[in-house]
């Protein structure tokens, strides 16, 4: 009946089915039809005159506080009744009543951090908890593109380093343009850019990555220290690793490859440059879940 009056079905002033009439057409008892009539009538919503019916008396609208409360008084009884007769103790059922209430009333924004590796993905939540105690979400960027509705239905904010930032916004405002994306920086490693500078020009450097941003990324942090003639192999082989290793002074390599490189055991330098995040930037991801949560 609420939903029938709320839709318009039966607009204000209009005669109502018989408690015997409704009863028959939802299949369901007369007095439970007449108790229902009884309640819409004390919020006011119908009115029965003697002689004549039962009439809609309002619109129910969305913001009809009283009539919402009575419902989910209604409902509450109920769910309480069945607990006891479960013989779940009273002191249980307030615990899961008050945990049920701040889930929903007080509940933390979900954030996630999108990284293009599971190594980069660790170390980057990792960094982020620690000089945070913020605590997000892991995923892939391979994971998002596979199914980037489910990632914007599961989390209300999502971060990711600002090199994958316009990829992720992309995959993201596909399926929900309101969902906020945070660029976080990365800064990298201060010792590995100190041994980068100590490159010479001639030098022959192998870069190894995981993907073309890696490499494009690399390349750009190389080149700002040196003139070195580099090649690039992303995502390789062992073998092809080795057969780098027969041309190239020395390797750079990410934190995603340096495992790869290290279990093969070569015989020229190794540089692993990483990146990591800033306490400034953790504080950007605080910051971004406090407006989050604000706007639940």
């Amino acid at each position: 009946m609420v939903d029938r009056l709320a839709s318009g079905l039966y607009p204000p002033g209009c005669r109502l089915p018989t408690s015997r009439e409704l009863a028959a057409e939802l299949g369901v008892h007369r007095n439970t039809v007449a108790k229902a009539y009884k309640s819409l009538a004390e919020l006011g919503l119908i009115a029965t005159t003697p002689g004549r019916g039962t009439f809609a008396a309002t619109r129910v609208e969305t913001d009809n506080w009283r009539l919402h409360s009575r419902q989910v008084r209604d409902r509450l009884a109920d769910g309480i009744l069945r607990a006891r007769r479960a013989n779940l103790d009273e002191e249980e059922l307030r615990r899961i009543i008050d945990e049920e209430i701040a889930a929903i009333y007080r509940r933390s924004p979900r954030g996630a951090f999108v990284e293009c590796n599971p190594e980069d993905l660790r170390v980057a939540l990792a960094e982020i908890e620690q000089q945070s105690k913020a605590r997000l979400a892991p995923v892939l960027l391979d994971s998002l593109a596979a199914d980037p509705e489910a990632i914007a239905a599961g989390f209300d904010v999502v971060f990711t380093s600002r090199f994958h930032l316009l990829e992720v916004r992309d995959l993201l405002a596909s399926v929900e343009p309101s969902r906020p994306v945070v660029g976080i920086h990365t800064q990298p490693d201060e010792r590995a850019l100190a041994e980068i500078a100590q490159i010479g020009p001639n030098a022959r450097v192998g870069v190894v990555v995981s993907n073309a941003d890696g490499a494009r990324r690399f390349e750009a942090q190389l080149h700002t220290f040196t003139r070195a003639t580099t090649r690039v192999l992303i995502k390789p082989s062992d073998e092809e690793i080795r057969e780098l290793a027969e041309t190239a002074d020395l390797i750079v390599t990410s934190r995603s490859r340096a495992a790869q490189i290290r279990r093969l055991r070569l015989t020229l330098p190794l540089i692993e440059l990483s990146f990591h995040i800033s306490p400034e930037s953790s504080h950007r991801v605080v910051d971004a879940l406090s407006s989050a949560s604000n706007g639940i």
